[in-house]
């Protein structure tokens, strides 16, 4: 025996060899002292002479003596013929008593049987006696007519009548027939049904070892029985040569069940071979008393099909008493191995039968497409060496060369010279035994994938409304290709039912097109197995495969199945398939929906197509609306569908106490085998270049099939696509991470074992230490039912898996929306129950079961994790952003437009490289994060008018207009086909109309708390990154270079001005001398912040400085008030950057008489120009310290030299200022900031006007007698001290009137 167990070590190794013999004792080193097959006959005819050798359904018998009588005449009359050693004599009739009588005379004329079965059409009939060229044809009168064109007269043997008479003449021949074991003793004629027919040459040695072997291992009792029909040429000297007698089945009654049952019964039959089909066929046919009919039968044989574990499960508790053998037998090679199934228990769970272990002496071994040997467990494609190979391929030369092969140098040569390629796929199991899983040449490609037609036949079998069946490609190469399930069902069932069932366990590109449903199997008369030729009759490109049922009917269903076909591109659609099984996704909804509306004269909304995604769902609703709601609107209880959903496995107490011993035994994590969920999503991706980056383990990345792509492709092209190569500097060696510790895994996770082969499942579930669930359908606008198999299913299963075989924690990836809009600080500990009913979208519903489920499983004692994401933005550091995402698209609608809308809205997002940086972190720190909850959505957001201010900062001119006025130009920008954003502008113009609806939408935001997060991240050292000016910069920036957006539309700006690049904050600047100060400089290069109460104000003013090609913005802020001033500088920072020069220049004089008692007038003077330059000051000067850099600049005035009547509480404000600047000026000193007093007289401004005291202003009012300074001199004098070189200081510039001097 020969095979392997692991790469490079051949499975034959002496200490499994010594533990097979031990199973299969049976010792052949003897089989070639047997003889040849006539010899062995011979042999047991002498010694069983009057024993009863052949009965025939009419009641002729013969016996052992008479056999072997009649055989010796007709050899003779062969001899006579010519024929010898290897030359060959055809048979042509049914099985009958003749038939057994020519196959004996034959060999013992030393030539070779050649089996010409009677269901031969003419056509290959001729083929293979001009290829085999017979010396005679043993044949029935019936027959003759087929031979007189192709066979000389006296050389076909008529045996009828009295044909033994006729023959008995001839006159003895005196030299011996000297025939060898390597002599042809049979010539087998393979398949005609496509292509020319090939002639198996086989010598004896195959067959007497074969033979040999069953009788040692199955031995005859004295009693037994045995009928054939079946493999008739193979089977029917395997009884004669133990003497047991053999009942020939005619072939008008092996196919026919009535008609068998009763042969079997009356001859009381102990052992036949079956084929599964045609078992089958008998076990479906109805009123049948099979128990009475299989009374006597214990041994039946399989041969020639895969067997079922269903089909054996069926027989087994129909016939109990039965022993059942498989044999894996193929014709160029003779019987190889043979499994008893009658106690089978360890195989309940495989879809296929084992065909035991290998024959002593025969050579198995399994190789891949490049002849590498297969390890145990490994499937490839089945090769044989050993002794019962055939001799070749008659007349074909080529053939016979390439499926009998030389050893190759690798393969040990004990298995002999030669092996035989069996085109069948099969493994080796570790106790041994061999199991057959298919044809090699099973696989087909349509529309692109690749598809193992057994597995598909697999799961349709396995299903409880199927009896038997047989899946087939049809289509000829080059053209589209359908898959046609014939079924055989059980009970009563229907093509929607069968579909929907395999649904749950194939993608949708291997569900058959088209189900054909019989009442019988056919099957082949020569061969017993499926006949395919006689299955119904399919056009593969009628209709697109689609069955003429489910084509549109009524007028309504063509109108509507015209509008689909046009959207989605397809010749025909399936009434009862849904829209988005077809291809169809929101984008082409909302197209659909819009042509239906317009040719149909209809309103539909997105929900109607959700509710009724078929075109004969969505014709009834049309035409009836109220009958195809039911009358009332359905209430999804998500309670009952977690109860659905929810296995309520419970957990092995032995595997929970080793799972957290692991722990116990070892601080460090070593769970280094990460199966990932959704890599080919955008946190997905993220998460594997996290992995991979951060540690060691090795990622197993399940990942659906695509066209023309292999998984690992799939992996590639997601981080390609989502910038992480080709950007990153590391992108090289990241791609050797990904060679070397990432392992793609074909499979959905919506389906039955997340759609891997059951040898792969079983595999993992032991192979995998952890497990991050991403995998999920991110749409706000679907139904829970179209989301439902991607994030519910696609859990239940994934929790499935993590309890299989041994403990996988789960960290499963959630969304915030599992919480309603509007609600305040959310707490990761919250009570998730009493939210069921206040979910309304499809995605929160269908994540909200998917949590429940994982809550679940936590309670039964599943390690488990859960990650609330919100808004997940780009990285920090490369440039990259799901294009996909609401907060992308409206920043592209704003930007594309240069309109933004006038909203509430707090943007919240989380940068995706901190989100999987999180993720990945509390995998590896399991003691912390276990049964925990953690919101990963951002407390620090930005308001939208922030941004908008950054975007006109940045560069981009947006005008802000009322939400409706921007909608409409969204809308009428998402039509104009000639603009390069369109596609954006729809896709934005899509969720606007299906999400957002109205803009309280953006005002009903649901806040959250971080508890458990901040926990865990303070212990790791981790900051959350907030959203802030710095961050948004940097994205735009990074957009733009990977034309997400456009780049900014920036006025030249003179990089020689002087204040280039300082971020200048100026109070009081509506009006006067704060104006002229921002304005100055504006122009001279700083970006201004204008912050005054008075906004509208403002707005004027940054406009009338961009029209200068500056840089400003408006910040409202009252001085007086601390909160609005620390407001403000943080707006403005995070708008623009740090502040370098701070402008004290809110301020407020009146005159009074100190007599006159203003007391609130004299209060809100000392609290502008006093407490509003404190709080100014406050705001900015700890960070002028931190950097060692700034320019404080406070409007003072003369005043501050020198007091002047009418102006004393004035006047003491100003003195104030001068005495604190003085003090601060040497107290920073160190800290390169400088501090400038601008001491200004009578100026030209709005503040004479703002007296009450008429009188005192009358009197001490000089402004009006003499020419004073504009606004724009005080500003000049500030230009002048923030100009100067930095080792430089202006500390204070007294400007006056020129004929106004203290």
């Amino acid at each position: 025996m020969a095979g392997p167990t692991a790469a490079g070590a051949p499975y034959w190794s002496p200490r499994l060899a010594r533990s097979r013999r031990m199973v299969n004792p049976v010792k052949m080193d003897d089989y070639d002292k047997q003889g040849c097959l006539h010899d062995m006959f011979a042999k047991q005819a002498l010694a069983t002479p009057n024993a009863t050798a052949i009965v025939t359904h009419d009641g002729r018998k013969m016996t052992f003596e008479e056999l072997n009588n009649v055989t010796d005449i007709l050899a003779l009359h062969l001899r006579h013929l010519g024929v010898k050693r290897n030359t060959v004599v055809g048979i042509l009739m049914d099985r009958c008593l003749e038939y057994a009588i020519s196959y004996i005379a034959i060999l013992k004329a030393g030539g070779a049987y050649l089996p010409l079965e009677i269901s031969y059409p003419q056509s290959l009939l001729q083929s293979v006696l001009q290829d085999a060229e017979p010396v005679a044809v043993c044949t029935k009168k019936l027959f003759t007519e087929r031979l007189n064109n192709h066979m000389e007269k006296n050389k076909i043997i008529i045996m009828e009548n009295d044909w033994i008479e006729e023959i008995s003449k001839n006159e003895p021949i005196s030299e011996p027939v000297e025939v060898g074991l390597d002599d042809m003793a049979y010539t087998v004629y393979s398949s005609g049904t496509t292509g020319k027919p090939k002639g198996i040459q086989c010598p004896h040695r195959g067959a007497v070892f074969s033979y040999h072997w069953r009788h040692i291992s199955y031995p005859y009792k004295p009693d037994d029985r045995e009928a054939c029909n079946i493999f008739f040429v193979w089977e029917m000297l395997r009884p004669l040569l133990k003497g047991i007698p053999l009942y020939i089945v005619p072939d008008d009654v092996i196919y026919d069940p009535p008609r068998l049952v009763t042969f079997l019964k009356e001859n009381k039959i102990t052992r036949m071979l079956f084929t599964p089909s045609l078992l089958q066929a008998l076990l479906d046919f109805k009123g049948l008393e099979l128990e009475k009919a299989f009374q006597s039968m214990r041994q039946i044989w399989f041969c020639g099909e895969v067997l079922t574990t269903l089909l054996k499960e069926r027989i087994s508790k129909l016939l109990p008493k039965i022993q059942l053998v498989n044999l894996y037998s193929v014709s160029e090679c003779h019987d190889l191995a043979c499994a008893d199934l009658s106690d089978m228990v360890e195989y309940e769970q495989r879809k296929f039968c084992p065909v035991g272990k290998v024959l002593p002496g025969v050579h198995i071994i399994i190789m891949d497409e490049e002849l590498n040997i297969q390890p145990v467990g490994a499937p490839g494609e089945i090769y044989v060496g050993g002794p019962t190979l055939a001799i070749g391929y008659l007349n074909r030369p080529e053939v016979t060369a390439q499926r009998f092969i030389a050893r190759p140098d690798h393969v040990p040569a004990h298995v002999g010279e030669r092996l035989y390629r069996t085109g069948d796929w099969g493994y080796m199991l570790s106790d041994g035994n061999l199991e057959i899983c298919g044809r090699c040449d099973s696989m087909v490609k349509i529309r692109g994938y690749s598809i193992e037609l057994q597995a598909v036949e697999t799961a349709l079998l396995d299903l409880t409304m199927v009896n038997t069946g047989c899946v087939l490609a049809l289509g000829d190469e080059g053209s589209e290709k359908i898959l046609v399930a014939y079924i055989v069902p059980e009970g009563k069932t229907s093509r929607k039912e069968v579909r929907a069932a395999l649904k749950r366990k194939l993608p949708f590109y291997m569900i058959p097109s088209k189900f054909v449903f019989l009442n019988s199997i056919p099957i082949v008369e020569a061969s017993g197995k499926l006949d395919k030729s006689a299955l119904p009759k399919i056009d593969a490109s009628e209709n697109s495969g689609i069955d003429p049922q489910d084509l549109p009917s009524t007028p309504m269903e063509h109108e509507i199945a015209k509008i689909w076909c046009k959207v989605l591109r397809l010749p025909a659609v399936d009434v009862q398939e849904s829209f988005f099984d077809l291809g169809g996704h929101s984008l082409l909804a909302t197209r659909l929906l819009s042509e239906m509306n317009e040719h149909l004269a209809l309103n539909l909304v997105l929900t109607d197509l959700f509710s009724h995604p078929t075109i004969q769902s969505m014709a009834s609703f049309i035409e009836d609306p109220v009958m195809a709601n039911g009358g009332e609107h359905v209430h999804l209880d998500l309670e009952a569908e977690v109860d659905r959903h929810d296995q309520g496995k419970t957990l092995m107490d032995i595997r929970l106490r080793a799972f957290w011993r692991s722990f116990q035994l070892s601080n460090k994590w070593r769970r280094d085998k990460i199966l990932l969920t959704g890599v080919t999503g955008y946190v997905g991706a993220f998460l594997l270049k996290e992995l991979l980056t951060t540690t060691k383990a090795t990622v197993y990345c399940l990942v659906r099939q695509s066209p023309g792509l292999t998984p690992q492709d799939r992996v590639i092209r997601s981080l390609r696509d989502f910038g992480i190569f080709g950007i990153s500097e590391d992108a090289e060696e990241l791609e050797k991470k990904i060679e070397w510790r990432v392992v793609p895994i074909k499979g959905d996770i919506t389906l039955v074992n997340l759609g891997m082969t059951e040898d792969d499942y079983a595999y993992l579930s032991y192979e995998i230490d952890t497990i991050i669930h991403a995998a999920a359908t991110v749409n706000l606008i679907y139904p829970y039912r179209a989301l439902h198999s991607s994030n519910v299913l696609g859990t239940e299963n994934i929790l499935n898996f993590a309890q299989a075989n041994k403990i996988k924690p789960v960290h499963h990836i959630s969304t915030d929306a599992v919480f309603p809009p509007g609600l305040i600080y959310c707490s990761e500990d919250s009570d998730m129950s009493q939210y069921a009913d206040q979910l309304t979208s499809g995605y929160s519903q269908s994540k909200w079961v998917a949590e429940q489920l994982v809550f679940r499983a936590k309670a039964r004692g599943h390690p488990v994790s859960i990650y609330r994401c919100g808004n997940v933005a780009g990285p920090q550091d490369i440039a990259s952003w799901n294009p996909a995402d609401f907060t992308l698209l409206m920043l592209q609608g704003c930007i594309h437009s240069l309109t933004a809308p006038d909203i509430n809205w707090q943007i919240e997002l989380t940068p995706v490289d901190f989100v999987s940086r999180v993720i990945v972190t509390m995998v590896q720190d399991l003691m912390q994060s276990i049964g925990k909850v953690f919101h990963l959505t951002n407390t620090n957001t930005m308001d939208s008018q922030l941004l908008w201010q950054l975007l006109r900062v940045q560069g981009y001119e947006l005008s802000i207009v009322p939400y409706n006025k921007w909608y409409d130009t969204i809308k009428t920008m998402s039509q104009d086909d000639s603009c390069k954003a369109a596609g954006s502008f729809r896709a934005l113009l899509y969720l606007l109309d299906n999400l957002v609806i109205e803009p309280s939408f953006f005002s009903n935001m649901t806040t959250f708390t971080q508890d458990n997060l901040q926990h865990l991240l303070k212990l790791h050292n981790m900051e959350y990154p907030p959203v802030n000016a710095e961050l948004m910069r940097n994205y735009l920036r990074y957009l733009a270079r990977i034309n997400l957006i456009p780049r900014p539309h920036r006025k030249r700006r003179d990089t020689a001005q002087l204040l280039h690049g300082l971020v200048a904050l100026v109070t009081g600047a509506s009006s006067g001398i704060g104006a002229a100060i921002g304005e100055h400089l504006a122009v001279a290069g700083a970006k201004v912040a204008l912050a005054a109460r008075r906004i509208d104000r403002l707005q004027k003013l940054q406009k009338q400085i961009e029209g200068q090609g500056g840089m400003a913005v408006c910040v409202e802020m009252d001085v007086c008030n601390t909160e609005s001033v620390n407001k403000g500088v943080k707006y403005v920072e995070n708008l623009l950057g740090p502040v370098d020069i701070l402008v004290n220049n809110a301020g407020v004089m009146y005159y009074s008489f100190m007599k006159n008692t203003e007391l609130e007038d004299w209060k809100h003077m000392v609290n502008v120009n006093i407490n509003g330059t404190l709080n100014c000051l406050a705001a900015v000067l700890g960070g002028m310290v931190e950097r060692k850099q700034g320019h404080i600049v406070n409007i003072s005035s003369d005043a501050g030299r020198k007091a002047f009547a009418g102006l004393a509480i004035y006047s003491g404000t100003k003195w104030f200022i001068e005495a604190m600047s003085q003090a601060l000026r040497q107290e920073v000193v160190d800290a390169g900031i400088k501090v400038t007093c601008i001491q200004p007289g009578d100026v030209k401004t709005e503040l004479q006007g703002h007296t009450k005291d008429k009188q005192a202003q009358e009197m001490y009012d000089m402004s009006s007698k003499t020419r004073i300074l504009e606004p724009s001199d005080v500003a000049q004098a500030v230009m002048f001290a923030v100009t100067q070189p930095g080792y430089c200081a202006v500390n204070e510039i007294l400007v006056e009137p020129r004929e106004a001097p203290l």
